[in-house]
Parts: C-alpha cells; sequence; structure tokens
C-alpha cells in the first residue's frame, strides 16, 4: 500500500537543455525547489545530448525549476506540479574579469560518479594525492591509508580505468604528484565486473584517478640525511601510465621511522573479503614473544627502523581486451622496540600487578608475486591470479622484572602459493560463472624462552633452565563452484553449486632444558592433529532492481563435514552440520541527495584448527593453552540500517549508521591468572552470549570561498559479553563513546591551518561492578605559512593525554619544517625538525577483558633531517 502510495504520487519533469545557436549542453544542473524556499527537491544533471530527467514527491501546487552553471546564466520557470517537459535555451554568462576570479567547480555529479576536482582543494604545501584527498568532504584518509567514502572503506582504487595495484594503493597516494591529477572520482554503486552491471547490485563505492594526460610520465624522487644518530631517507618511485600500459617502480630505504611496508598492505574492500575468504592472505602466526602495546599515534615518531623495499607494478593491456598485471616486492626491515609494561589484571576478589621492562628485536623478509591475467567486457570476465609469498621473519628479545631476566628467540617463517580463477560468460542470454580457489601454505615454527617458565606446570614449582616450543601447520584448502544467471524483466535469479575443501596438519612439540639435558615433554604438551573440512554448498540469490529500490535475497544451504583427529592423544571429533545463512539487503534511492540502506543476515560460524588443540601449546612466555573442547560454533544475527546524503551543489555529506549484532557461543573462555602474570587459558563448553550496539554519525562540508573543510564524526559501541576469570563466571560490560571534528581551512592568503581532534571514554564494568573510567584525548595542529613565493613554513604540534581513576599523562610533541621550492624545476629543498621538546617516552592506558595496562614506551629523540625532493 505505501509502495504503491509514493509511486502514485512521482511526478517526473524531463527536457533538454541548448544554448543560443542550437546545441546541446552537458553538465549542466537543473533543480527543483518550492517556489518560496530553497530546499531542493530533486535536481538533474544535463547528459552528452544535452537531456534530463528527474522525479519527485512533492504535494505543493507549483514548484521553480532553474538551471546552475558556471559558464552559462541561471534560468528560472514557475511549474505547475505535475508531469511535463521543459527545454531550456541558456545564455553564456557575461563576466568583468578584472572583478571576478573564475573557478572551477569542486565537485560535480554525473549520475553515479562523483567528481572532485584536485586543484580546487590543494595548497601551496601539497605535493602527492594523499596530501589533497584527506581535504574533500566525504572521503577520508585512515592512520593506515585506507581511503573511506562516506565511512566505509572504498571498493577499488583505479588510475584512468585500470586496477594496477589491485588494493595495495597506497605507493600510488604517497607517490603520485597531485599535479599530474585532473580529478578524483568517486564512482558510486560500482559493479567492477562489467557483465555484472546490471545483475548484481551494489551499494559499495570505489575510486578512480583520473590523470590530465593520456601519456604521463612523473614520480617522486627524494634523498635526505640528517642526525643524531646518522640518518637517511631514499624515495625514487618513477611512474608511467599510458592508455595500454602502467608502471609503477618503488625503491625506499631509511632509518628515520618511516613504514614503507604500509604499501604492501591490501586496502581496498572487495579484496581483502576476496582473500579473507579464500583463505589467500593468511599467514599464521602460531606462537609469538612478549610485545609492548604501540602508542596510537604516527609511527615515526616511535619506530626504530632500517628498511629497505623495493616495490614493481607492472599492466599491459593486450590483444582483444585482455590485461596482463605482474606485482612484486622484496622487504628486508630491522625494527626495535623497547619500554616498560605496568599490568594490573582485575581478579574477581583480587587484583595482580606486574612491572616488565621489555627490548625486542623484529627482523622481517618477505618475498611476494602476483601474476594476474584478466579480461573484462561485457559479454566476458575472466581473471586468474597467481600468487607466491615467502617470509623469513625472526624476532628476539629480553625481558626485565626485578632482578630477572627473560630471553625469547621466535623463529617464524611462511611460505604460501595460491591461484585462483573466475570466468563469467554470456551464454544464450545466461550467464555462466566457474571459479576456482588453490592454496597451500606452509608455517615451521620455534619459541625459545630462557629461564624456563610455568615452573608449577612444568617442572614441579622448580626452575629450569629453557623451554623450546615448536609448532608446524602444513595446509591445503580449496573452493571451486559453478553458476548460472537467469533474469526476465527487473527480476534476475543467481544460482550457485559449490564445494570446499580443507585439509591441514598442526604438530608441535614442547622441549624443557635443564642443565643442558634436553627433555621432550609427554603427550599432554604435543599435538599431531589432522583437520579435515569439506563443504558441499547451493546458493540461490534474487534481485529485484527498479529506479529506486535495489532488493537482494541470499538464500544459502551448506553442508558441512569435520573430522578432526590426534591419534597420539586418541582424541577427535566430527560434526556434520546442516546450515541455512540467509541474507537480505535493501538500497533506496529517496532522491538524488538522500539514501536509505538495511541488511539482516543470519550466519553460522566454526572455529579453525588454531582454536583445537588437545595437548598444551606454549604460545608466549605468558600464555600456555589448551584446547580440549569440542570445535567452537557460533550463530550470529546481524541487522544494519544506514541513511547518506551527498550533496555535490552546496559540497556537504553526512550519514548515519546503526548495527546490532546478537551472537551465541558454545564454548566459554576460561583465563587461569598465575602468580607471575602468566596466563593459563582453557575453553570449557558452556553456551554464552555476546550483545553489541554501534551507532555512529559523520558530516563535512567544503566552503570554496575559504578552501575551508569542516568535518565531525561521533560513534557510540556497546559490548556485553561472559568469560571465565580464575574458575569464576564473570559478565564484562564494555562501552566505548568517541567524538572527532576536524577542520582544514585557508586562514589567510599566507596562512592555512588544520585541526583534528579525538576524545574517546572507555568504560567497563566486571559482574556490574564499574571499573574506572579511561579517557583520551587527542589534538593535532598543522600550521602552514607562505612568507614568499616558493617559501613554507610548517609547524606541527600534537598533544595527547589519557586519565585513569587519578592518573594522568600527558604527551607533547612539536616539529618544524621549512621548504624552498624551485617551481619551474620541480625542485623542493627541506629541512625538518622532528620532536624538538625532545620527548624520550609516550605513556599510556589500555583495557581488555580483565586487565589493565599502562606502557611507557620509548620515543625516537629529536633530529634534524635535511632533504631535496624532486618530481620526475
Amino acid at each position: 500500500m505505501l509502495l504503491n502510495a509514493v509511486a502514485f504520487s512521482q511526478n517526473k519533469i524531463s527536457g533538454n537543455v541548448i544554448d543560443n545557436t542550437g546545441a546541446p549542453l552537458e553538465g549542466i544542473y537543473i533543480l527543483v525547489s518550492p517556489v518560496n524556499g530553497i530546499h531542493i527537491l530533486a535536481f538533474a544533471i544535463s547528459d552528452e545530448k544535452g537531456a534530463f530527467s528527474l522525479s519527485h514527491h512533492s504535494t505543493l501546487d507549483s514548484l521553480k525549476i532553474k538551471t546552475k552553471s558556471l559558464n552559462f546564466a541561471e534560468q528560472l520557470f514557475l511549474i505547475s506540479n505535475k508531469s511535463q517537459n521543459i527545454h531550456f535555451v541558456l545564455e553564456p554568462k557575461i563576466m568583468e574579469l578584472k572583478e571576478v576570479k573564475v573557478l572551477a567547480t569542486p565537485i560535480s555529479r554525473y549520475g553515479d560518479t562523483l567528481d572532485y576536482t584536485v586543484n580546487a582543494f590543494a595548497d601551496e604545501k601539497d605535493r602527492v594525492l594523499a596530501d589533497v584527498l584527506k581535504k574533500m568532504p566525504g572521503i577520508d584518509v585512515g592512520s593506515d591509508g585506507k581511503i573511506y567514502y562516506q565511512g566505509e572503506a572504498i571498493q577499488k582504487y583505479y588510475i584512468d580505468g585500470l586496477d594496477l595495484l589491485e588494493g595495495k594503493y597506497s605507493i600510488a597516494n604517497d607517490n603520485l604528484p597531485y599535479e599530474a591529477v585532473s580529478s578524483v572520482q568517486v564512482l558510486e554503486n560500482h559493479q567492477p565486473m562489467r557483465i555484472l552491471q546490471d545483475i548484481v547490485p551494489t551499494d559499495k563505492a570505489s575510486l578512480n584517478i583520473k590523470l590530465k594526460k593520456n601519456v604521463t610520465t612523473t614520480g617522486t624522487a627524494m634523498a635526505g640525511s640528517g642526525f643524531l644518530p646518522l640518518l637517511w631517507n631514499v624515495n625514487i618511485t618513477p611512474m608511467l601510465f599510458a592508455k595500454k600500459l602502467q608502471l609503477i617502480v618503488s625503491y625506499q630505504t631509511n632509518n628515520m621511522g618511516d613504514d614503507v611496508s604500509r604499501s604492501l598492505k591490501t586496502l581496498t574492500l572487495e579484496d581483502l573479503s576476496d582473500y579473507m575468504e579464500n583463505q589467500i592472505d593468511a599467514k599464521d602466526e602460531l606462537l609469538n614473544i612478549k610485545t609492548i602495546q604501540s602508542p596510537s599515534f604516527s609511527k615515526n615518531r616511535y619506530l626504530f627502523n632500517n628498511v629497505h623495499l623495493l616495490n614493481f607494478n607492472y599492466l599491459v593491456k593486450l590483444s582483444k581486451d585482455y590485461e596482463l598485471r605482474v606485482n612484486a616486492s622484496y622487504l628486508n626491515d630491522y625494527q626495535q622496540e623497547s619500554g616498560k609494561v605496568e599490568t594490573t589484571y582485575f581478579l574477581p576478589n583480587d587484583t595482580l600487578q606486574l612491572n616488565e621492562y621489555i627490548h625486542n628485536n623484529f627482523f622481517f623478509n618477505s618475498l611476494q608475486t602476483n601474476f594476474t591475467l584478466k579480461k573484462n567486457t561485457k559479454k566476458i570476465y575472466l581473471k586468474n591470479s597467481l600468487q607466491i609469498k615467502a617470509y623469513w621473519d625472526s624476532q628476539n628479545g629480553l625481558i626485565e622484572s626485578g632482578d630477572s631476566k627473560i630471553v625469547q628467540n621466535l623463529g617464524n617463517p611462511y611460505q604460501s602459493v595460491s591461484n585462483k580463477l573466475r570466468f563469467i560468460a554470456t551464454i544464450e542470454k545466461q550467464l555462466i560463472e566457474f571459479s576456482s580457489v588453490a592454496n597451500y601454505s606452509n608455517a615451521l615454527q620455534q619459541l625459545q624462552v630462557f629461564p624456563g617458565q610455568f615452573e608449577s606446570i612444568l617442572n614441579n614449582n622448580e626452575p629450569y633452565d629453557e623451554n623450546i616450543q615448536q609448532a608446524n601447520l602444513y595446509g591445503f584448502f580449496t573452493n571451486n563452484s559453478l553458476g548460472i544467471s537467469k533474469g526476465k524483466n527487473r527480476l534476475k535469479m543467481i544460482t550457485k553449486l559449490g564445494f570446499q575443501y580443507q585439509n591441514q596438519r598442526l604438530n608441535t612439540f614442547l622441549n624443557k632444558i635443564n642443565n643442558g639435558v634436553v627433555e621432550e615433554l609427554d603427550l599432554n604438551f604435543q599435538n599431531h592433529l589432522n583437520w579435515l573440512k569439506t563443504k558441499y554448498y547451493v546458493q540461490t540469490e534474487f534481485v529485484h532492481q527498479t529506479k529506486h529500490l535495489k532488493t537482494s535475497i541470499l538464500l544459502p544451504i551448506s553442508l558441512l563435514n569435520y573430522t578432526i583427529s590426534d591419534t597420539e592423544l586418541q582424541r577427535g571429533q566430527k560434526l556434520n552440520p546442516v546450515l541455512f545463512e540467509p541474507r537480505l539487503s535493501l538500497q533506496y534511492t529517496i532522491n538524488a541527495f538522500w539514501k536509505l540502506g538495511g541488511r539482516a543476515s543470519y550466519s553460522n560460524n566454526f572455529g579453525s584448527i588454531r582454536q583445537i588443540n588437545y595437548g598444551a601449546i606454549f604460545q608466549n612466555l605468558h600464555l600456555m593453552q589448551i584446547k580440549d573442547t569440542p570445535l567452537p560454533e557460533s550463530q550470529s544475527q546481524n541487522y544494519a540500517l544506514k541513511v547518506d546524503y551527498s550533496n555535490p551543489l552546496s559540497s556537504v555529506f553526512a550519514g548515519m549508521n546503526y548495527q546490532h549484532t546478537f551472537t551465541r557461543n558454545n564454548l566459554i573462555f576460561q583465563n587461569q591468572l598465575q602468580a607471575d602474570g602468566s596466563n593459563y587459558l582453557s575453553a570449557i563448553q558452556q553456551k554464552n552470549q555476546q550483545v553489541s550496539h554501534v551507532l555512529s554519525g559523520r558530516i563535512s562540508k567544503y566552503i570554496s570561498s575559504t578552501k575551508t573543510t569542516i568535518a565531525l564524526e561521533s560513534s557510540y559501541n556497546t559490548t556485553l559479553g561472559e568469560e571465565i576469570i580464575n574458575s569464576i563466571f564473570s559478565e564484562i560490560d564494555s562501552r566505548i563513546l568517541s567524538f572527532q571534528p576536524k577542520l582544514n581551512i585557508r586562514i589567510l592568503d599566507w596562512m592555512s591551518m588544520e585541526y583534528k581532534m579525538l576524545n574517546s571514554t572507555f568504560t567497563r564494568s566486571i559482574n556490574q561492578q564499574k571499573q574506572p573510567n579511561v579517557n583520551q584525548q587527542k589534538h593535532l595542529l598543522d600550521l602552514s605559512i607562505y612568507p614568499h613565493e616558493g617559501h613554507y613554513l610548517g609547524v606541527f604540534a600534537e598533544y595527547y593525554v589519557t586519565t585513569y581513576s587519578e592518573k594522568k599523562t600527558e604527551n607533547y610533541f612539536l616539529d618544524f619544517i621549512y621548504r624552498f621550492s624551485f617551481s619551474k624545476k620541480k625542485i623542493d629543498i627541506e629541512a625538518k625538525w622532528y620532536n624538538v621538546l625532545n620527548h624520550q617516552n609516550y605513556s599510556s592506558f589500555y583495557l581488555s577483558s580483565f586487565m589493565l595496562g599502562q606502557t611507557t614506551y620509548q620515543l625516537r629523540p629529536s633530529q634534524f633531517m635535511l632533504s631535496i625532493k624532486f618530481v620526475l
């Protein structure tokens, strides 16, 4: 009834726009609003033929409709509220050049594409694309380089329509000069596979970087040196972009805390979910050493490193619409960390305190390659990717607590080979899809700890010399499916049949060494686990699309078979569940500005081989775990609602999200804390539940006259769960409230400023006994001064404050930068003074279910760097 009423009251206005010579005009805004109001009821943009069409639901008797354009005079009509055709003939706008400064429109919309003009957001100090992106309303860049649009991570990142980097786009953002870019395009409701564009709807957004030239040769080169100690920073990143070829090659090395390995992280939503679903990018960390909680600010303040990174990315378009892509990288990185950890464990009837001084060394060596052949047309989609990865990582550490010293050594190499094939084609008006994924992985890890730990469990409360824990995990995984899609009118049906197979082996051994005698502990401290999982599944998806409403109903049914056995311990289990996991999603476009979305789903999740071990594993010096339990199971209900507002005319973007999750688990974990702070973790079979609510909102606006971007984000998160702490059942209630305003403003012609603030309050209670709140504030101020053409002076200040009960920690940081630019030669000479106040340590608090930690982290000292930069 409601939908029929809405459809009945809808009026449609269409027509065309031409100039006074009769030529069609593209990109003209047509706005509909009340006669005596300024509220925009609907709008459209004329296409290349000058045509436009819009719909609205207003019940007013009369309306006004007008055009808006930078180059043509406004034309306005008063019209009756009915469906009709209107024709506009526009006259060129006459401007007095001595009084009017013509500026490019900062944001334009063409259908589902938003176009941000890069030059409209850039300042004199900006050099690369990442500097400009963060000023664009509706777009946000996280501290890890991940790009968000309207609060959600982007799905794909293209450069001139090509996917060169497959999610690892930091190298482009951090090194592509913004002057080579004409605009940043947000592709709303973007379906990356062209053959599915009219079949499978999506509400995800992607980014396309549109370059100014058809052939672009650019990049960045930088060399710098400084003190104290002796510092260096070198970055050579040439780039080539053409219609049929793209290339980014980079060599970077530094010892000044710049974590260049971030360019190897997959950031796009589609690629991340794809890797997780098919277990392609999962590096198993079976064992670990005790580390320090890292500070929650820029890594270059605390990271002691010596890194070398070689990165190669090449894409070429072959004949018949095929693309060949090669992505390869080699990383060699040595990192150090030092600090103090004060830990308070909250037991139901007591507290336990532990103080430790930690000094760790990390050695990272990895080689990653990805070879991809792809064809993406309206009739065929083909993509085959072969990935080979090898890691030769190791770690060592020293812990001092009172008079005792503990040495840790860890070797954690890992190798994997995977291949993924996906093929979709049209056969007799039907889509046929075949996909196949295969992955083999191997992890051989060893942890040594001196002196031996867990004396009460391993050595009758007597001290001994050393533990050696070995853990070897081998795995093979494959996922294969065949699908068919049929459609009639607006309704599509997509059916898929598939089969998954996973086979893993986990072997662990724990040795005890005392007085030079090596003793392999008995079977209670060994695992010889065989894991076999098969899954047969069939899923049917119904998709219905209209102009305003897109509905998707997914109805998957699967049969799982788990066979888990440890023949040495004569333990094992079998599980054969039949699962039905429906999912509903809705997208409703109210008008050109407002969109609604919702989803509901029910899912079943089962544990992995990492969550079953019948023999104890010495995971780190504070954690011995045994999981002699049934396979973990959980059933989750997830509900989400969102509303988005985007108005490129007024440069306002806003949205609200709500998410509710209810989860039932069959196991509850038990933490048995020892007097030395070590934790014996086990699990028992007991049903329990976890309930969470997340409410978040955001708004941002750009004011072109002052080049000002204002943004505000806020969120409230509640989680209620259950744990067992020292044999006592405990209900844990956690809440987080955060508030984050941002401001980027051009104060004067010779001064601009950026300010960010984050205020977070953490509350926690155990069995309704409230723990003291933890409040954290971060204030960041970036002041830029341009005293004369070619000169830039920057002052960057940070203030961090954390309060807990009657404790309070404060940290201040100050940096100076001076840059002189030879604009014609595109050369910068730059001097930076980091940590002017020479703060040596940073203190912060962190919380878990049953403990509070205070870390004092050693920071990089005051240092000076002189560098020269080129645009290639």
